[in-house]
């Protein structure tokens, strides 16, 4: 992970950590990102005074309103395809219903925008 942040920050690069907040921080990653069981556990405090981006994953609209409370950098949509890795309860929404079920919440960046 250090190697990973070291390499991010030579090259311009936006890494974020998955998980592991704490050595987010104590390595000073670009950002961190959280699953909805890992919010209640998390200092999220601690990863905006250390300067961290955040994103937080989510998989329908309650998921969003919960990450909306985060004041994330991004919040992730999944999954919309199927997927072998992923075994938790949530079925692959496919792109219409993703497309259907997801805008832009609160002004956080998009495809195609340049902030955070």
């Amino acid at each position: 992970m250090i190697a990973a942040i070291t390499l991010g920050r030579r090259y311009h690069a936006r890494l974020f950590i998955n998980d592991y907040w704490q050595l987010a921080i104590k390595h000073q990653a670009y950002g961190v990102h959280l699953g909805q069981e890992d919010l209640e556990t998390t200092d999220l405090s601690a990863i905006r005074q250390a300067g961290l981006r955040l994103g937080v994953s989510t998989h329908d609209d309650m998921e969003i309103d919960v990450a909306l409370a985060a004041r994330p950098s991004y919040i992730a949509l999944g999954h919309v395809f199927p997927t072998q890795n992923q075994t938790d309860a949530f079925r692959a929404a496919g792109p219409r219903a993703a497309c259907q079920t997801y805008s832009t919440p609160g002004g956080l960046p998009h495809r195609g925008d340049r902030r955070n």
